[in-house]
């Protein structure tokens, strides 16, 4: 089953974000949530993910909640909408980032699995892009950032890679995609 949400088309995902849920939790998913919001047509790769820090229950029981941190064991790039990051101290102001604007393939998944609360990102910003004589990139800056009330959640593109995002309820909005040729969830949590 595919549905259109704001002019993209979507696919049924459901058993996928079970399975996924399923796994990581290392238990039975009790209940299902239908999420509001859509995928933004583009995002801009800003650079590598170093790290992804959460807290979940995980293994336990439900609301024993440990913190974690995975570190990137393979390469992983952040795409983010535009103007995603901010000062920490001026909100208003926004973080000058590099890289090219990706457009989001098709269909993408309607349904995904609700991992963890997101405590942070460790990203390694692209300070330069060139499309001159082939894409390239330098990354000089590293930044860690949060996201008042930030999930993290997980998916797979539709040809079929598994991919980590950021979202917020309250303001229905995917922030950032984290994807990466080896990451993956399996039963000890994220890898790759």
């Amino acid at each position: 089953m595919r549905r259109v949400l704001e002019g993209r088309e979507l696919a049924d995902s459901r058993s996928e974000a079970r399975r996924i849920r399923e796994t990581f939790q290392a238990r039975r998913v009790q209940k299902e949530e239908r999420m509001p919001f859509g995928w933004p047509p583009a995002m801009q790769e800003i650079g590598s993910c170093l790290a992804v820090i959460y807290s979940s229950d995980k293994w336990k029981d439900n609301a024993d909640y440990e913190d974690y941190k995975h570190v990137a064991e393979a390469p992983q790039v952040v795409l983010a909408v535009p103007d995603f990051l901010v000062e920490w101290h001026d909100p208003h102001r926004h973080i000058s980032v590099a890289g090219p604007l990706v457009e989001l393939p098709t269909p993408m998944p309607r349904h995904f699995a609700v991992l963890a609360k997101l405590l942070g990102v460790q990203v390694e910003l692209y300070d330069t892009w060139s499309e001159a004589r082939g894409a390239r990139a330098t990354k000089k800056r590293v930044i860690e950032f949060r996201v008042a009330h930030g999930m993290l959640g997980a998916a797979r593109m539709p040809d079929g890679a598994p991919f980590l995002f950021v979202y917020t309820l309250e303001d229905e909005t995917v922030h950032c995609i984290i994807a990466g040729s080896e990451l993956d969830i399996e039963a000890d949590g994220i890898v790759g």
